[in-house]
């Protein structure tokens, strides 16, 4: 079971990206953040999505093919997942 969970965790971000990085730009948005624009967008969007790539791989590694015993690194990304979205 912690395969399937790894596997919907990881189709979840890839999506997330997906919708992150191909999708139209909009300049008027960009100018409604507070803090300036496309700076701001990269700075509160596209920084974490970036940052959090790399311990979202290695969860989904260690859930399809590590020890099912430890769960929580799943559980805890699956969280941060959660609460960036």
């Amino acid at each position: 079971m912690p395969g399937v969970a790894a596997c919907a965790v990881a189709g979840a971000w890839v999506a997330l990206g997906y919708g992150l990085l191909f999708s139209p730009d909009n300049a008027q948005v960009w100018g409604d953040l507070e803090a300036g624009g496309r700076f701001a967008a990269t700075i509160f969007v596209y920084l974490p999505y970036y940052v959090t790539t790399l311990p979202v791989a290695v969860v989904f590694v260690h859930g399809r093919w590590g020890d099912p015993d430890l769960l929580w690194p799943l559980a805890a990304t699956t969280g941060g997942i959660g609460l960036f979205a």
